[in-house]
C-alpha cells in the first residue's frame, strides 16, 4: 500500500542556519497497520500537529520544529486517531531533527 496519507515539515535550526525539509507520509510511513484505510476514509477532513523544541544560551544554540498533518474522514472518532497518530509521528521526528541538529551544533562549535 503506497499511497499517501499526508506529510511532515518543519525546519532544524544550528546556530544562525535554518535546515528546512519537507516530505509527504506515505500509508507504511504511519504506525496503525490495517485499520489506516478506514481513518483515512473520505479525506475530507486534515488533522495537524505542531511540536518545537529548543536548546539555546543567550539565542544561540539549536532549535526544531515539526509539523504533521494526516488526511482523515470527518467523523470524530477519525479526527482523534488521526490527531494522536500524528502527534506520535511528529514526536518521532522531532527527537530526530534535534539529535542531528545537537551533533551539528557540537561538530561546529567543538573547541570553543
Amino acid at each position: 500500500m503506497r499511497y499517501q496519507v499526508g506529510y511532515a515539515k518543519g525546519r532544524v535550526t544550528v546556530g544562525d542556519v535554518d535546515f528546512p525539509f519537507e516530505q509527504p507520509l506515505l500509508a507504511e510511513d504511519v504506525p496503525m497497520g490495517s485499520s489506516l484505510r478506514d481513518l483515512v476514509g473520505d479525506g475530507e477532513a486534515k488533522v495537524s500537529i505542531g511540536l518545537e523544541i529548543a536548546n539555546k544560551d543567550f539565542g544561540n544554540g539549536i532549535s526544531a520544529f515539526t509539523n504533521v498533518t494526516l488526511t482523515c474522514s470527518q467523523d470524530e472518532e477519525a479526527i482523534f486517531e488521526a490527531g494522536e497518530v500524528a502527534q506520535e509521528l511528529a514526536r518521532d521526528l522531532l527527537d530526530q531533527a534535534i539529535r542531528q541538529a545537537d551533533g551539528a551544533y557540537e561538530d561546529a562549535f567543538e573547541g570553543d
